[in-house]
């Protein structure tokens, strides 16, 4: 994982929260429950969709207990869900 890895994951979170709070009608934010996995999800999301030798058995849940590979799958299908697919980051953005 490079430091452009973690650049891009904190702009998924971004529209991760931003989508969340245009959903909710409310402010969304990171607790000490939810930051974890929520950092998890969109670090590996990054490195997923922006590393070409990522390797298909990687496991990256068991980096991050007690969450197993059942609980990673459906944190990170929602968290794909909520930024709507947007994976793409333009120069600018970065």
């Amino acid at each position: 994982m490079t430091a452009d890895h973690v650049v891009i994951a904190l702009i998924y979170i971004e529209r991760l929260l931003l989508a969340a709070n245009e959903r909710a009608g409310e402010n969304a934010v990171l607790t000490d429950y939810n930051g974890k996995g929520v950092l998890h999800s969109a670090l590996t999301l990054a490195v997923k969709f922006h590393q070409d030798n990522y390797e298909k058995n990687t496991e990256f849940y068991k980096a991050v207990l007690p969450y197993n590979m059942r609980k990673m799958r459906q944190m990170t299908d929602a968290f794909i869900e909520l930024i709507d697919f947007r994976f793409y980051i333009s120069d600018e953005e970065f």
